[in-house]
């Protein structure tokens, strides 16, 4: 009986295989896991490449930048810079700032993905402690509205929070009729400083900044002044900032 054996030998000779040195190529299997220096697969990329958009699915650094970029399709992900698109911000405000990361944030962005417009991360904090209610009396094609058509609770803070009123908007579906909104804590006071008379388009009042703030379980009633015989439908809108 013939056995024939096979020896493998594996030498490490020279430098060491497996060790990753600055400016050695990692390399990326297309099936994925890395392969290490001294092998001659396909699909490398060095470490140090400034130019990731032609290597697709590949992690990079950019020195010049000190930032680390994700090959992507059509480009690349800046993860500093919020880049997807391939196209560096170069021209924009948050290029030339990058610490301005810690106080901004990108509002919009060009078509190339660049920063449009750098906002305050104060204004986005003031954007997202905004809100509005909405109430409505009457309807389009309906009776006409007559003083008599007042409306106690329209809103209630049940938000748990004390708000501030910034905004009261009022809209008729026809005529000109004359409203107004009182801050009910038990003795309803005027939010408008006069009444606000409501137009097609849409009118607005001065806030009375003695009655602009609600504490929790406060209310907001609606008076109807002067309705006038016309408008069959008002509707009412109020912004308010969460204090």
């Amino acid at each position: 009986m013939l056995i024939r054996a096979t020896i493998l030998t594996l030498c490490l000779c020279g430098a060491a295989f497996g060790q990753i040195n600055a400016g050695d190529p990692v390399k990326l299997k297309a099936g994925g896991g890395v392969v290490i220096p001294g092998d001659a697969s396909v699909d490398s990329v060095t470490l140090g490449s400034t130019d990731p958009t032609t290597n697709e699915g590949r992690v990079t650094w950019d020195p010049s930048n000190e930032v680390l970029m994700i090959g992507a399709a059509g480009g690349r992900i800046n993860t500093a810079k919020g880049s997807t698109t391939g196209v560096a911000l170069t021209a924009s405000a948050l290029d030339a700032n990058p610490a301005a990361h810690l106080t901004q944030y990108c509002a919009d962005r060009n078509a190339d993905g660049s920063c449009a417009t750098l906002q305050d991360l104060d204004d986005l904090q003031g954007i997202l402690r905004t809100r509005q209610s909405g109430f409505m009396l009457g309807a389009d094609g309906g009776a006409a509205l007559a003083d008599a058509d007042d409306q106690e609770t329209i809103w209630s803070n049940v938000f748990g929070s004390g708000v501030t009123v910034t905004k009261i908007w009022c809209q008729s579906d026809a005529g000109t009729p004359i409203v107004q909104l009182q801050r009910d804590d038990g003795t309803p006071a005027d939010m408008c400083t006069a009444n606000l008379t409501c137009t097609t388009t849409g009118a607005t009042c001065t806030v009375a900044a003695a009655e602009d703030n609600l504490a929790a379980d406060e209310e907001i009633d609606f008076l109807m002044v002067t309705a006038g015989g016309t408008a069959a439908r008002v509707s009412i809108f109020v912004v308010w900032t969460v204090d």
